[in-house]
């Protein structure tokens, strides 16, 4: 502990983990010489990482998660915990999620191929990236949305996804460019209002 208390270093499940502060020298270094890197560290030292190393650098937090319905399902199928215990854990986990436009959300929820592919884009700026329009959290519109597609998800055994207006296509960069885009959007739309007099779908084939 003594070795790497001028390091990073957290604590979790009775166990400690630190970086090494030679190692953090060497970041600084390579940073200044453009170079890359990645560390796992825990969410608690995010701020730490970006205090540290944000100042010569673009530092993002890579977060792979998914929906909570998915991790429930995960969780459960290890058969290591009760229903109730599993869903404490993933409300716990989901109010603990880094958040900020630092971070990157990796959402692992099709095959591992898939999601490599969407961690290796990230890392290398080459992730796609959507702007949405999303009603706000809590309304009645977002819940009723919501639990449709929620539905025809589960009938059509496919992923659900969160209800939303997609604007513009679909485009490949990295976070700073993406950050941009939404913002030079978000300035050039006036603040809408939608009524909706109910929620349905049609089945085209």
């Amino acid at each position: 502990r003594r070795a790497f208390a001028a390091g990073l270093e957290w604590s979790a499940h009775s166990t400690q983990y630190a970086i090494p502060e030679h190692v953090g020298q060497a970041i600084l270094q390579g940073v200044s010489d453009a170079r890359s890197f990645v560390c796992n560290v825990s969410r608690s030292v995010i701020g730490d990482c970006l205090e540290r190393y944000g100042g010569g650098a673009d530092v993002y937090a890579l977060n792979i998660t998914a929906d909570a319905d998915t991790l429930r399902q995960r969780l459960a199928s290890r058969g290591r915990e009760s229903a109730a215990e599993v869903s404490k854990r993933v409300a716990r986990a989901k109010e603990r999620e880094p958040k900020g436009d630092h971070v990157i959300h990796i959402r692992n929820e099709a095959t591992p191929e898939e999601g490599v592919d969407m961690l290796v884009a990230a890392l290398t700026g080459e992730l796609r990236y959507s702007l949405w329009l999303v009603p706000s959290a809590g309304s009645e519109t977002a819940a009723a949305a919501g639990r449709l597609i929620g539905e025809l998800a589960q009938h059509h055994d496919v992923a659900p996804f969160r209800p939303h207006i997609t604007l513009g296509k679909t485009f490949t960069g990295d976070q700073a460019e993406a950050l941009a885009r939404a913002k030079q959007v978000a300035a050039t739309i006036e603040k809408l209002y939608i009524n909706f007099s109910g929620v349905g779908h049609e089945d085209h084939k």
